[in-house]
């Protein structure tokens, strides 16, 4: 299994004050892991420290040169007065892909479609994001993550404010 990323004596926390570790840690290709714990045992703190969005207190962490995450968050939080629609806020999912001063071409507009319909908010692509439910935002969330492409998805509470049903898709 070739290796995505590795944790090498890894600390983990925030401004230097270590939370959970040391801890070595790999992840490879065609793998699928979970992580457990308590509420406030430092889970989303690894997963962000995983993906260089926050810094080890110590240790290393390697990632997979040129791979690409998609990173679904425990909650994310747009400014209700930006008027964002659905299918907007799953093209941001594109945007790595777009040349700077370019546009979503159709291939792109085909793909975050696609993603909408996959994570079942299909219908909801002109509804503004800040008027979902808790489940319809986190299924936008995932639609974006999705329309990346990404070589690993990263999901933080991935089934947060989604109802039974939708739990079983």
């Amino acid at each position: 299994m070739q290796e995505l990323i590795e944790l090498k004596d890894v600390t983990i926390g925030y401004d230097g004050k270590g939370i959970l570790g040391p801890l070595d840690l790999s992840l490879g290709r065609g793998g699928f892991s979970g992580i457990l714990g308590p509420n406030g045992g430092g889970k989303s703190t690894l997963l962000k420290t995983m993906l260089g969005l926050l810094p080890p207190v110590s240790g290393t962490v390697e990632r997979k040169p040129g791979i690409v995450f998609g990173y679904v968050p425990q909650n994310e939080n747009f400014d209700p007065i930006f008027p964002v629609s659905v299918e907007e806020v799953v093209s941001m999912g594109r945007c790595a892909m777009v040349p700077a001063g370019k546009g979503l071409s159709k291939t792109d507009r085909d793909i975050v479609r696609r993603s909408m319909e996959k994570a079942g908010v299909g219908h909801l692509g002109k509804r503004a994001f800040r008027s979902l439910s808790g489940g319809e935002k986190q299924r936008t969330l995932l639609a974006r993550a999705v329309s990346g492409e990404p070589d690993a998805l990263v999901l933080d509470e991935p089934t947060a404010s989604i109802d039974v049903k939708g739990r079983l898709k």
